[in-house]
């Protein structure tokens, strides 16, 4: 993912409702990576909540062990334009991803899972920025 480019505004300031969240950091590196600044002078504002893992099995060994989970990453977010009183309705995105698990491998299978919770917040925050392209000029240049 390092060739990571999003068409959006070239500006968005951030209000998170907590800054430490991993995906708020996730959406900073994001935009820092696809060259978005984060100012308060920009054009679009994005409120950002806090996200919501779930984790379920959805499958089982013989012997009743969890064999298969799927995971589900969420977030809710809306955006209003800098100088409108209006903000647009909140919104949420997921990401869905299922993995195996084995239970003499709890180790690896941990690290897997990290893995995997990472990549889907990646992917969450890019989606989360492709909203924008909808509401503020590309990188700067005025709408037709």
């Amino acid at each position: 993912m390092c060739g990571l480019s999003i068409e959006g505004p070239a500006a968005i300031k951030l209000i998170p409702e907590d800054r430490f969240d991993p995906l708020t950091l996730a959406l900073v590196n994001t935009m820092h990576r696809s060259k978005i600044a984060a100012g308060a002078d920009a054009p679009i504002i994005l409120y950002l909540g806090d996200e919501d893992l779930q984790k379920r099995v959805v499958a089982v060994t013989s012997i009743g062990s969890p064999a298969q989970y799927e995971m589900s990453l969420s977030a809710t977010f809306r955006y209003q334009r800098r100088g409108d009183s209006a903000v647009t309705t909140p919104q949420e995105l997921s990401v869905e991803r299922v993995f195996d698990f084995d239970p003499s491998a709890t180790v690896a299978k941990s690290e897997e899972e990290n893995t995997l919770v990472k990549e889907m917040r990646l992917e969450l925050a890019q989606r989360i920025l492709r909203q924008a392209r909808h509401l503020a000029p590309l990188n700067g240049q005025t709408q037709p």
